[in-house]
């Protein structure tokens, strides 16, 4: 009698794993999951430790910090340039409904122009990885003692879910999150 009932049971928890499983496939080829890997490479620091405080409470979205050891800023997918800051220190990309928004450093009243070299414009398509910035990392260390790159979700309200790594060093190739980009 026992036999018959963890048979049914183990039956049943296989056809289970199975359909989760394929479920779980089909979210990794779903066209509108899509992938944000780290613009960044560096040290991550925690969110509540930001310096702006629209940032810190995540009024815009939810945010990840780098402290960038390179000075190579990189396309996190596949996206579009929507804009860029007249610094060429913040840029905002856009990718199905998601909007990331890239800052690299916050306090923008301590930088200049020539501190960033800026290889993209406006509506210019970019590949996942490739560069789009490169910056004076040691001058902005010098002028900012709190330099930071920060990554910005800002999703519509339905599909407002964004969970990051919990990580201490991210890298190029790091992923970051994962995005429903319907």
């Amino acid at each position: 009698m026992y036999k018959n009932t963890t048979k049914k049971y183990s039956s049943r928890l296989s056809i289970y794993i199975t359909k989760l499983l394929r479920r779980m496939v089909s979210l990794i080829k779903d066209d509108s999951i899509t992938r944000i890997i780290s613009p960044f490479s560096g040290n991550v620091v925690p969110s509540s430790l930001l310096g702006e405080i629209n940032l810190k409470n995540d009024v815009f979205g939810m945010s990840f910090g780098v402290l960038p050891i390179n000075n190579l800023v990189q396309a996190p997918c596949d996206c579009l340039i929507d804009k860029i800051s007249p610094l060429g220190n913040g840029y905002s990309l856009i990718v199905g409904s998601v909007q990331l928004i890239l800052n690299i450093g916050l306090d923008r009243d301590l930088y200049s122009q020539d501190m960033f070299k800026v290889n993209v414009k406006e509506g210019d398509s970019v590949k996942k990885g490739q560069t789009i910035l490169t910056f004076d990392m040691d001058a902005l260390y010098a002028i900012d003692r709190s330099f930071v790159c920060v990554l910005t979700v800002k999703q519509l309200r339905q599909n407002k879910f964004v969970n990051f790594i919990n990580t201490r060093r991210v890298d190029y190739d790091s992923i970051l999150c994962l995005l429903n980009t319907d």
